[in-house]
């Protein structure tokens, strides 16, 4: 992937815990649920079943959702620094939702047109 520091939808790269470390430095979206909030970031469960580090100034606001999408840029460590989050919920499907992340990969021209 190349570098885009765009944070919108048509651009940003949906993925899951296994394709985060093919994105460093590069923005993405990840769907999960809210394993674990401490005090300087989050523990998301990725569509995957994978744990990611969010990084975030208020974690404690994670405290009250249950699905969560991040969009941010992913660091070093795998480890993703949060611009954007949105509440997805309590019953956002996640088995479904990661198959699409696996559709977006196969076929990233379709979903990510340059």
């Amino acid at each position: 992937p190349k570098t885009n520091d765009r944070m919108d939808g048509a651009s940003t790269p949906l993925v899951n815990a296994a394709l985060v470390r093919l994105y460093v430095n590069n923005p993405v979206k990840l769907v999960g649920r809210v394993n674990k909030v401490n005090p300087n970031n989050v523990i998301i469960e990725a569509s995957d079943g994978g744990k990611i580090q969010v990084n975030t100034n208020t974690p404690q606001r994670y405290s009250s959702i249950q699905i969560v999408e991040v969009i941010g840029k992913v660091n070093s460590d795998y480890s993703i620094t949060e611009n954007f989050a949105t509440n997805f919920g309590d019953s956002f499907d996640l088995k479904n939702y990661d198959e699409l992340v696996k559709l977006t990969q196969i076929h990233r021209k379709l979903f990510f047109p340059s």
